[in-house]
């Protein structure tokens, strides 16, 4: 799990404040979906196949980010929402699936950290980058 709900807490400060007293469950959902992103998104541009993607090779803080707007945007503040047109927690929701796509995007854009060959440290050619190879005239 790349957020917990102390990571949680400091985003949203106010988050246990309706009645709901822990958020591990949407941290771990969203964990498996931002893995599985990865897969599809980056990983299956390095070559290597499918099978042997192994996110225990991945940096956790690298991706606290964007578990946490995942987490709030797809599993927690539809739990909060009432779904009325003044409901302030639909907003919340747009608001941070843009900020998970932007910062899932960054990661991939910086450079995915991904410890090859199990050693513990993630050397100069351990993070791969995602670029586009197209041609704009």
């Amino acid at each position: 799990m790349y957020a917990t709900n102390a990571t949680l807490q400091q985003y949203v400060p106010d988050i246990f404040d309706h009645g709901i007293t822990t958020f591990e469950t949407e941290l771990t959902r969203s964990t498996s979906d931002i893995q599985r992103d990865l897969k599809g998104k980056w990983w299956s541009t390095t070559g290597y196949p499918a099978s042997s993607f192994d996110a225990t090779k991945l940096v956790a803080a690298e991706w606290e980010r964007a578990t946490v707007y995942h987490a709030l945007a797809y599993y927690i503040l539809p739990q909060l929402a009432n779904f009325s047109e003044a409901d302030t927690f639909l907003s919340m929701m747009e608001f941070y699936r843009q900020r998970f796509t932007e910062e899932f995007n960054a990661v991939l854009a910086a450079g995915v950290s991904y410890d090859f060959d199990a050693d513990g440290n993630i050397d100069a050619g351990e993070s791969n980058y995602q670029q586009s190879m197209r041609l704009y005239r």
